[in-house]
């Protein structure tokens, strides 16, 4: 990735830190080799690299330069917050370990990257909700997925503020479910999710692996209409589905800038 054209690279994996944000007395290379690290910490790449909370605050803030390019890795290990100690079955029950959330990277990355007069594409991962789904945790998937939801309102609001829907699109979607989550109702057709506000719902977790299980898709703004005549089939319960590499294809084929 260092090593490509992408001009913003955020993400948990600090040779450093734990997922408790605590510091490691041996580094841990496993997410960023040690030549990698070093080159970026030493300003030997073409990277502006950061890893304090603060510059993360920063860079959402709007203090951002034209043309440069941003290298954020957040001090804590595998993920911001899934992997951290605790083993609540409520969700927010484990304290948090401190760290910049998906929703202030998220706006940092668009600030950035929309200095860049020709436009951009951003993808940005709760992938941490696949962990929690790996694990069938419960409360752990609650935080990842509300998280997330609130990095989703973070570049609604920075759409609404800093462009508009004629010239940007947004998607909302997942490559995969995990953990094959449903209700606890026998109706084959559909188990619904049930429970009352501010408490862990009535649910099953039936895998421990990715499923198959249709996820849902949001969209918005410039390009929709590309997608809605993109839409292979009908789901008996869920309605109109586009297969997950339609996305991609329409990228490359319909929406990307090419000289």
């Amino acid at each position: 990735m260092v090593a490509s054209e992408l001009d913003v690279i955020m993400g948990a994996g600090h040779p450093f830190f734990d997922d408790n944000n605590a510091q490691l007395d041996v580094p841990n290379y496993n997410y960023v080799s040690e030549e990698t690290y070093n080159a970026l910490a030493n300003g030997e790449t073409e990277f502006t690299f950061f890893d304090e909370t603060a510059d993360f605050e920063s860079l959402a803030a709007g203090n951002v330069t034209e043309g440069e390019r941003y290298f954020g890795l957040p001090q804590v290990g595998s993920t911001l917050q899934q992997g951290r100690d605790g083993d609540a079955a409520e969700p927010y029950a484990d304290e948090m370990n401190g760290v910049v959330d998906l929703s202030t990277m998220a706006t940092g990355a668009l600030n950035a990257l929309n200095t860049n007069d020709e436009g951009f594409h951003l993808m940005i991962e709760g992938g941490a909700i696949d962990w929690a789904g790996h694990d069938n945790d419960s409360a752990r998937d609650i935080e990842e997925t509300q998280d997330f939801n609130d990095a989703v309102e973070a570049v609604v609001n920075w759409v609404e503020t800093n462009s508009s829907w004629d010239e940007t699109l947004v998607i909302v979607t997942a490559d995969h479910e995990t953990g094959y989550l449903s209700g606890q109702d026998e109706n084959p057709e559909w188990r619904a999710i049930t429970g009352q506000a501010g408490q862990v719902p009535n649910h099953e977790w039936y895998s421990e692996d990715p499923t198959n299980q249709v996820v849902p898709f949001f969209f918005r703004g410039a390009g929709s209409e590309d997608i809605l005549a993109a839409t292979t089939g009908t789901d008996p319960v869920r309605g109109d589905y586009v297969d997950n590499t339609t996305v991609a294809n329409l990228t490359f084929e319909n929406w990307w800038a090419r000289d």
